[in-house]
């Protein structure tokens, strides 16, 4: 999920193009690749055994005004499952090579981390796998096969390789890292079956032929339909118009973030991506630089797969920057960035002179140091110069050893955030999400309420950005300071979450979880958090329902 400057940058550095010029440019070979599985003819893709009439699937939920748009949430089976390995790759020819060796100094592998994301896939459904179409380098997609036949069962062995599909990147663009944002899948309500619908309008050039190609691998394989784009001639090209910021959640609720969108288009937008208002949900997601709803609510299943299934087996998970100062507030000895992987001094260094969230966290405690005459060995002219023109490697790995204290000292100084502190941002937008909550859990009641109230998980979030005179926060200014634990990968009933990089939430979110019933294990994907977004935006799952009775195809 890239913010919009950047995005803007990128398509206008290829312009868009029709789809007769992307077919030429493409050429035929360029568009047949998408629908090759690495299966032969004798032996299906896995996808090919999921059966939306079976009695062990969800039912659908009722569809939106229109009678057929119908949004699924997470809790329900993956048909198919987009993943990248373009983390933090934005770049062409030797920029991408440059791009590689800065991930690489960082502690990043893109390989490993896509690798990790398609087996945490197989692994939650392991009989009944979801298609994996991978739009991966060739070295990931042979690491990823290397895995797989190292499994000594070897019908798992051949029904996991039957669950691979290739959909390589070409010599025009490298692996696209938002799969999220390329498209959102429906289902058609009488077949159960996915619907997908491109959000192609909001690409130019080569993003375009990706998303085609990407629903093709899904319709040649597992009976996917393409339906109508959300995209259209009367929206701009704006970030809030993207998958990451259309979520369905349980009861066929659909969630929109408003950002982004000028006068008139979200409610455009939104009633297109929605059916109309019977199911939309309005998420303040303005203050976002990338103003999107999955970095902010979504859902957890609870008891991990159900047989029979069980439609209120679910929590709503809320970002909670309230919790976030709390934790740091009451851990004050404990480290402020640690990931559980262990990724070294010198790389979480150069993860802070890279991050521009953590780079100006390192600048403010600096400043707030030199404030207080704590400037170390170094003089305070020295350190109240801009850290970005004077600092050394040092600077930065001192910054990442930062404690608890050290870390809300820096949040509550008012350097930087001219209005306020960050500890006063932090503040002015737990009041919007507590708002983002309410409406939520309030349509959700709504729409199932033999499951009375939903059980809601905060979980711990911090942001920087700007305030206003009047303490409101500005539009388009927050930044997430750690990996958003609502932007995860669910599969199976099973969660694969953003590391949060800080022990307190780490522990935080390990005790809520378990103590809800959550099946999940922790990634490290500051890959994507590097970047603007996270496992959910990176990776595009695709569900399937049961038709409710009365509306099953002849």
């Amino acid at each position: 999920m890239m913010d919009s400057g950047r995005r803007d940058h990128v398509c206008s550095q290829r312009g868009p193009r029709s789809l007769l010029a992307q077919i030429c440019q493409w050429g035929v070979g360029g568009l047949f690749s998408a629908a090759v599985a690495s299966a032969s003819p004798a032996s299906p893709p896995a996808c090919q055994d999921h059966n939306p009439q079976s009695p062990d699937v969800p039912e659908c939920p009722a569809p939106g005004a229109d009678g057929r748009t119908t949004l699924l949430s997470e809790n329900y089976p993956a048909m198919a499952v987009m993943i990248s390995d373009g983390g933090g790759i934005k770049q062409f020819g030797l920029g991408k090579i440059v791009m590689g060796n800065i991930n690489r100094s960082m502690g990043i592998d893109a390989q490993r981390d896509a690798v990790d994301q398609a087996w945490h896939a197989l692994e939650s459904q392991p009989d009944r796998p979801p298609q994996l179409i991978l739009n991966v380098e060739a070295a990931t997609l042979e690491a990823l096969r290397q895995r797989i036949q190292g499994i000594e069962d070897p019908r798992r062995r051949a029904l996991w390789m039957r669950a691979i599909t290739s959909v390589p990147p070409s010599r025009f663009s490298w692996s696209y890292p938002w799969q999220q944002d390329l498209l959102q899948a429906y289902v058609n309500p009488q077949t159960g079956r996915p619907v997908l619908r491109a959000l192609d309008g909001y690409f130019g050039g080569e993003f375009d032929s990706v998303t085609r190609q990407l629903m093709e691998a899904a319709k040649n394989n597992c009976a996917a339909e393409i339906g109508p784009s959300l995209g259209g001639d009367d929206l701009a090209r704006v970030n809030g118009r993207a998958g990451g910021n259309v979520e369905g959640f349980p009861g066929g609720v659909c969630a929109v973030g408003e950002d982004h969108f000028s006068y008139g288009h979200y409610r455009r937008f939104a009633n297109r991506a929605c059916g109309g208002n019977t199911n939309l949900v309005e998420v303040d997601t303005q203050f976002l630089g990338t103003g999107h709803v999955d970095e902010l609510v979504s859902i957890v299943p609870r008891g991990g797969a159900q047989n029979p299934p069980d439609p209120c087996a679910f929590s709503v998970v809320v970002a909670s920057p309230r919790l976030g100062l709390e934790l740091v507030e009451r851990h004050p000895s404990q480290p402020a960035f640690s990931y559980e992987r262990e990724v070294g001094d010198a790389a979480m260094g150069r993860r802070f002179r890279e991050l521009e969230s953590w780079k100006m966290l390192c600048e403010q405690m600096v400043e707030a140091d030199a404030a207080r005459g704590t400037r170390g060995t170094r003089t305070r002219s020295q350190w109240s110069r801009p850290l970005l023109e004077s600092a050394q490697a040092s600077d930065f790995e001192r910054c990442a050893r930062m404690t608890n204290a050290s870390l809300m000292a820096t949040l509550r100084s008012p350097g930087r955030n001219f209005q306020g502190s960050w500890a006063d941002f932090n503040r002015a937008l737990q009041s919007i999400q507590d708002r983002n909550r309410d409406r939520l859990v309030r349509a959700i009641k709504r729409r199932l309420p033999q499951c009375g109230e939903p059980r809601v998980i905060e979980v711990p979030a911090l942001f920087v950005g700007r305030l206003l005179p009047n303490g409101q926060p500005a539009q388009h200014s927050a930044v997430s300071l750690f990996p958003g634990p609502t932007n995860a990968m669910l599969t199976g009933g099973r969660a694969l979450v953003p590391d949060p990089a800080n022990p307190a939430f780490r522990a935080h979110i390990q005790r809520a979880y378990t103590e809800a019933g959550v099946q999940f294990r922790f990634a490290d994907s500051f890959g994507g958090h590097i970047i603007g977004g996270n496992l959910h935006c990176m990776t595009n799952v695709i569900r399937y329902c049961r038709p409710r009775a009365g509306t099953r195809a002849p």
